[in-house]
């Protein structure tokens, strides 16, 4: 197999490849490097209490309280982000390199972790340059906050090579170092779970007769639940966990195979990224939204199949794609339906069998030079596809209404508007923007808590009030509800009397 005498993957890699990486990745990302922060940035860097405390109290804190922020217990992640903060302070420059410079290491932890799994040198490397230049991959490198899924991959990705490592050639330091690193993976984003369930497949794909790691694994997947239970207890209490998509659990899964397909096929065809895919509920089980994504799936499905059963070991790249996921499909009813970020850790599995098929075709040796122009034409465009979406993450405004065009009945796109006129000090258009996200979901107590920053902002007491009641009501357990309590009795003592915008 080859890569088999290789170190651990980031320690021996080529020069010129990582030269190449870097190039690209500063040439793709160059146009966001220059952004403010957006969205979450705000609340998880510039406002972030714990980012201000002494090292010692901050490392206690974010190990000790699941329920940081907006529901993440990810202690790795809030570690980085508190050197980040140490060594950039408020200039979101310095956070925008390191996301750059997070991606590349992913990519060469694809590339060293897909040639230990059996792919040959040509295929691991398009592979590598494939996902750097891939337009799902933008939102998680130019959106700061999602150092998180960068982490979580890189993580991710190195467990699962010294895993590879150990089956190959049994050693408790190849074994500590996978545990280790997928215990890592985890406590930056607990999205990837399902790892041990990729180290089983791998055991099954790859193994030489080991049989002496069980507990190992075990003990892994313990962790992973652990994890996951905090997380989920934790996006409950902040309000993470919503009503099922459409209503219903029906509802859900009717636009289940619509967005699946649509991780399949922005995977090969990456034509319209954009933040925060919200489609609409799809009313029929005949609907054409629900069959024409099924057959979709069921060919993707059947191409699978194909590939492992000429190659039994890309079953776990495969594996990669299914794991990372299935967390993701609404299996417990998310705020988010869809988000590319979300693509990013399924996408390395997904690049590896398309990359290893096409390094296998024929004309790589009949036609060396025209495959190797195709495929850099292929990467030039999806290279000059991903500096277009990154642009957007230096003007949020145009971000946030390419996402608003692309799904008007979402609010996503008008609350992440709302909050960059608000930061402009542009409070009749923050208000209209938040009003519209409140029609779409009327209990929304988050864009009601904003909606009533806003109104105080304003002077408009009355409607402050009334926003702020309505936000308790329908978020008790929003991180700043003692402050609304606070605002609401302040106000109340004033003889305030509530007024709703339609009144």
């Amino acid at each position: 197999m080859e890569g088999a005498r290789a170190g651990l993957p980031l320690l021996r890699s080529k020069a010129p490849g990582v030269l190449l990486l870097l190039a690209l990745a500063f040439c793709v990302y160059a146009p966001s490097l220059r952004g403010a922060f957006v969205s979450d940035d705000v609340l998880y860097v510039q406002t972030s209490e714990l980012l201000e405390m002494a090292p010692w109290p901050a490392l206690v804190r974010l190990f000790q309280q699941p329920f940081f922020a907006v529901g993440n217990w990810a202690p790795v992640h809030q570690t980085l982000l508190y050197v980040e903060r140490a060594l950039f302070a408020d200039d979101p420059l310095g956070y925008r390199i390191a996301n750059v410079l997070l991606l590349v290491a992913c990519a060469e932890a694809l590339r060293h972790t897909a040639i230990r799994g059996g792919v040959s040198r040509r295929g691991a490397l398009l592979a590598s340059v494939l996902f750097v230049a891939h337009p799902a991959v933008v939102e998680a490198v130019a959106w700061i906050n999602q150092s998180k899924t960068l982490l979580a991959l890189l993580f991710g990705l190195l467990a699962l090579e010294r895993w590879l490592a150990h089956l190959e050639a049994p050693a408790d330091s190849r074994l500590g170092a996978a545990i280790g690193f997928g215990a890592l993976a985890l406590l930056a984003k607990s999205a990837v779970a399902l790892l041990p369930v990729v180290f089983a497949v791998a055991w099954w794909t790859h193994a030489r007769g080991i049989r002496r790691s069980q507990g190992a694994l075990a003990g892994l997947g313990a962790f992973a639940v652990y994890v996951t239970f905090v997380n989920l207890q934790a996006q409950a209490e902040q309000g993470g966990i919503v009503a099922w998509f459409g209503g219903s659990a029906a509802a859900t899964a009717r636009i289940l195979p619509e967005v699946l397909w649509r991780y399949v096929r922005m995977a090969v065809v990456p034509l319209d990224p954009v933040f925060c895919v919200q489609p609409e509920a799809v009313a029929s089980w005949l609907s054409a939204r629900v069959w024409l994504p099924v057959l979709g799936l069921a060919m993707a499905c059947a191409a699978g199949l194909v590939t492992i059963r000429r190659d039994p070991r890309a079953g776990l790249a495969i594996a990669w794609v299914a794991a990372m996921l299935l967390p993701v499909v609404q299996i417990v009813p998310m705020t988010t339906v869809y988000a590319d970020r979300y693509l990013a850790l399924a996408l390395p599995g997904m690049l590896v069998v398309l990359a290893e098929a096409a390094s296998r075709l024929g004309g790589w040796r009949t036609h060396r030079r025209a495959a190797i122009v195709t495929a850099a034409l292929v990467v030039v465009a999806l290279a000059g596809r991903s500096a277009w979406q990154a642009r957007l993450w230096a003007s949020p405004i145009d971000l946030f209404q390419q996402s608003i065009a692309a799904y008007p009945s979402s609010r996503h796109g008008w609350t992440g508007l709302g909050a960059e006129r608000h930061q402009r000090g542009e409070y009749a258009e923050a208000a209209q923007a938040y009003r519209r996200a409140l029609e779409i979901d009327p209990h929304d107590g988050h864009v009601r808590y904003l909606l009533a920053r806003v109104r105080l902002e304003q002077g408009d007491a009355e409607r402050a009030l009334f926003d702020l009641e309505g936000a308790l009501r329908d978020g008790p357990r929003h991180p700043d509800a003692p402050w609304m309590r606070a605002r609401v009795a302040e106000l109340r003592s004033r003889a305030i009397v509530p007024r709703g915008d339609s009144e």
